[in-house]
């Protein structure tokens, strides 16, 4: 059975007064770092003026197998249990191309039985530090073709770091899966998140094949005022 993040299954208590008209849930193939970013967002609802009628739900993994196709599981499970109102309630799966891990037939054929379901998909090309980098940086600083040879290909660019991990740790002291996310989660940060998205690929269509995220599309779905 999944467990929903942060109120373990139950409603948290500002949506007791107010019944959201909005449900957004996540499940991510990452067990910590994607986890961290989203739940601080779930936990600072009110900070960021995102309404008490949209209502942010987490569903936590007890596993740490991290193939899309048990993401997708996640949701349906947490479907089971409370229920799905495609009018309502937006399910999203948050997964990483990562070539080497994940071959383009299996993110297809993952996108098509999601889509099936009436889920939606953000899909980071290679990895969710793309997303990342993009609150902190002008992409248009780096050469694109070093960017997209280096970030595409995900080398390792000093001692095991990847190359997005290493750009991160040189911005900002960045260590996968202990990281501060209130320097990425900031009015500034997630704007500029946006405007940095327009420039690389977003269409989930075109994401398997292409250096890209669509992850804009979900940070949208929050309304986040003056963003």
């Amino acid at each position: 059975m999944s467990r929903i993040m942060s109120v373990y299954g139950k409603r948290s208590e500002e949506s007791k007064s107010l019944t959201p008209n909005k449900r957004i849930v996540i499940a991510c193939e990452g067990t910590k770092t994607e986890i961290i970013y989203f739940d601080y967002i779930q936990k600072n609802k009110k900070s960021l003026n995102i309404s008490d009628l949209i209502s942010i739900e987490i569903v936590n993994k007890i596993d740490t197998n991290s193939a899309p196709k048990w993401v997708g599981s996640l949701l349906n499970d947490f479907k089971k249990e409370y229920g799905f109102d495609k009018k309502t309630d937006k399910f999203w799966a948050i997964i990483d191309r990562d070539p080497g891990n994940n071959s383009a037939k299996q993110i297809n054929e993952f996108i098509a039985d999601m889509y099936s379901d009436g889920y939606y998909i953000g899909l980071s090309n290679p990895t969710f530090e793309l997303w990342l980098l993009m609150h902190l940086t002008n992409l248009d600083d780096y050469n694109y073709d070093d960017l997209y040879n280096n970030i595409y290909n995900n080398k390792r660019s000093s001692g095991r770091k990847r190359y997005l991990e290493d750009e991160l740790s040189k911005i900002c002291g960045y260590k996968k899966n202990d990281y501060n996310p209130a320097i990425f989660i900031t009015y500034k940060n997630l704007k500029n998140s946006l405007n940095e998205n327009i420039k690389i690929e977003r269409d989930i269509c075109n994401l398997v094949d292409n250096l890209g995220t669509n992850l804009c599309d979900l940070l949208e779905s929050f309304e986040i005022p003056d963003i």
